[in-house]
């Protein structure tokens, strides 16, 4: 797929650092409308050269690599009920970016193996228990 590809390994995983820097100092990917362009420019690099990075090192594609951040911080929001605990589970879906609720559940389970009220269910279950013990 690659086959005339500039990139050499030690450029990969240069790029694949600084794809990782980006999203984890920067929620920029929590916008409905982020987009591959969009990480693009944020580590200086064209499109092409950046989609081929996280094929090739993270074994995915654009996609499926934003809506796992997004599923994660999904998760750490249900978790966090001090700033998050009144919100629904669709609107923590909208706050991670996610346009559409089926697709945020689908997509949730697919990459925890449980449905949203199935986590935070088991999540509440965990915080109760935790105080019990204290």
């Amino acid at each position: 797929k690659y086959n005339g590809s500039r990139l050499e390994d030690e450029g990969k995983e240069l790029l694949l650092a600084k794809i990782t820097n980006a999203v984890d100092s920067n929620d920029a990917w929590a916008s409905p409308d982020f987009s591959l362009n969009m990480l693009a420019d944020m580590v200086g690099r064209n499109a092409h050269d950046v989609s081929q990075v996280i094929n090739e090192k993270m074994d995915m594609n654009f996609n499926t690599f934003i809506n796992k951040i997004r599923i994660n911080e999904a998760c750490k929001r249900f978790a966090d009920k001090n700033n998050y605990g009144k919100l629904t589970i669709e609107a923590v879906s909208m706050s991670v970016g996610f346009k559409s609720y089926s697709h945020f559940c689908r997509t949730f389970k697919k990459v925890t193996g449980l449905t949203p009220s199935e986590y935070l269910r088991m999540a509440r279950k965990q915080e109760a228990e935790k105080q019990a013990r204290n």
